[in-house]
């Protein structure tokens, strides 16, 4: 959209259409890095006990074998 009266931009050199078209760009821009955060969900950490009722488990696991802690903490959290 031009200007339709005398733009104070213009004596600068600057069209009206050319940096609408930038601020366009920036928030969709902005808006896809906001989607893209959001769908990253952080990682959940192995911390030498279960996630669930804190006792020890393996090197590498989150909850205790079997699942059941791991089914009861993701339940709790809307998950699964």
């Amino acid at each position: 959209m031009g200007c339709v009266r005398p733009c104070k931009n213009r004596k600068k050199g600057l069209k009206l259409d050319e940096i609408d078209q930038a601020q366009e760009r920036e928030e969709i821009g902005l808006a896809d890095a906001i989607r893209a955060a959001r769908a990253q969900r952080p990682a959940i950490v192995a911390t030498g006990v279960c996630l669930y009722c804190l006792e020890p488990v393996p090197y590498g696991h989150r909850w205790c074998i079997g699942g059941a802690c791991r089914d009861a903490w993701c339940k709790e959290r809307g998950q699964k």
